[in-house]
Order: structure tokens, then C-alpha cells, then sequence
């Protein structure tokens, strides 16, 4: 059960509102939800309906029309732009529906890129290479995103987001790509990750059998997310 000691993300309140050919078209409407450390929470939903635009939201890569968002305690939207992004470096991962590697780095540079901004590349390093271990890439960390497949470049995001330990990863169809060996053991890192490190995932899938594997699943309709 949830209780306020452990909730890791609350959202209350939240709106989003776009211009659209002069008409306002309401894309959230007063998003409510406290999500826990250790816990992975999925949200489904029709293509279009919003999935995306709430992460990003939830993530604080775009501002709610209005709201209040909370992480660990911290009201997000009162920070600077400056403090906004230290804080998702430090606090938050994301994993995004198309992999954004940099093509110039290998695998495990782009894994460890987090921690090289936050100046922890060398204390990091190991674990880097543990993670991308355990989801199949032993061979490949000294590849570039050039030399991988669609599904390897998802599967070093998906390590890249989780590589600095942050309290809330955020993702976008992160199986999306990959086939079912390889969905089944990113599923099996993800809750391995939420119990070992208490890590909290909110997850926008179309993937049934991986909503199945989360603790909770909401669906977005309507602007509003059901559990």
C-alpha cells in the first residue's frame, strides 16, 4: 500500500492545453497520481491520446497549461529552467519511443553519458558494463549506434536511463523494438531494478503482456488516467 513516506512522483491537478487552428484543444485533463518507490506502473491508450505529452510533463520537459508535479518531495515547476536540469539528470531517467543515442559514442559511452555530466563516468563505469551485460551486449559495448540493431540501440537507452540510479524512470514504449527474448529480459531488468534499487517506472506501452508484468495499469482516455 502506499504511503506518503514512499511516494517517489505525485501529480495533481494537471492540464495541458494546446492551440490548434485558432480552436484550444484540452489534451489532459486534471491528472491525479502518486506513484511509490519499487513500484512500475504502466499507462495504456489509444495512439494520439496523450501518452507522450504526459511524460513528458511528468518527466519536466514540457510545462503543464497548469498543475503541480512533485518528486521526492520537490515541486518541480517552481524550479529555474537550470535547476530543472540538474534535477532530471540526478533524479530522473527517460526512455524514449526513438533511442536518441549520439552516433559519435559507442554503447557504453552513451550508457555512462549521464554520469559523465554529473562528473561520476569513472565511478559508474562498472556498473555500465554489468547492465549492459545483463541485457545481452557484452560484445557490443565498442559498437557505435551505426553498428547496432533498432532493438540493441533501445536496449543501451534503456541502461543509459537507468545507469545514475534516478528515483523515477520514465519511458516510451521502451520494448517497442525488440523481439520476445529480449522483451522478457527487459522486463525481468526493470522489475529486477525496482526492487534492488527501489526505483520507480511509469511506462507508456501498447505492450499487453508487459502491462501485465507492472504493479498497477492506468489508461489515459479522455484527458484522464484510470486506474
Amino acid at each position: 500500500m502506499n504511503t506518503k513516506r514512499n511516494i517517489v512522483l505525485r501529480a495533481r491537478g494537471l492540464h495541458k492545453i494546446f492551440e490548434s487552428g485558432g480552436r484550444m484543444l484540452e489534451v489532459l485533463d486534471n491528472i491525479n497520481m502518486d506513484v511509490s518507490r519499487g513500484e512500475l506502473v504502466a499507462i495504456m491508450g489509444a495512439s494520439g491520446v496523450g501518452k507522450s505529452t504526459l511524460l513528458h510533463i511528468l518527466g519536466a520537459l514540457d510545462q503543464p497549461t497548469s498543475g503541480e508535479l512533485n518528486i521526492i518531495g520537490k515541486n518541480v515547476f517552481e524550479m529555474s529552467l537550470d535547476k530543472q536540469a540538474r534535477f532530471r539528470n540526478k533524479h530522473i531517467g527517460f526512455v524514449f519511443q526513438h533511442h536518441h543515442l549520439l552516433p559519435e559514442f559507442t554503447a557504453l559511452e552513451n550508457v555512462l553519458f549521464p554520469a559523465r555530466i554529473a562528473g561520476k563516468s569513472d565511478e559508474l563505469y562498472g556498473r555500465g558494463k554489468e547492465l549492459l551485460e545483463t541485457v545481452g551486449l557484452r560484445e557490443r559495448m565498442s559498437h557505435r549506434p551505426d553498428q547496432l540493431s533498432g532493438g540493441e540501440c533501445q536496449r543501451v537507452a534503456v541502461v543509459r536511463a537507468i545507469i545514475m540510479s534516478p528515483d523515477v524512470v520514465l519511458a516510451d514504449e521502451p520494448s517497442g523494438n525488440l523481439d520476445t527474448t529480449n522483451s522478457e529480459s527487459l522486463h525481468s531488468l526493470l522489475r529486477i531494478m525496482a526492487e534492488k534499487d527501489r526505483q520507480a517506472f511509469v511506462i507508456m506501452t501498447h505492450d499487453i503482456k508487459l502491462a501485465e508484468q507492472m504493479d498497477r495499469c492506468g489508461y489515459l482516455e479522455d484527458g484522464c488516467v484510470h486506474f
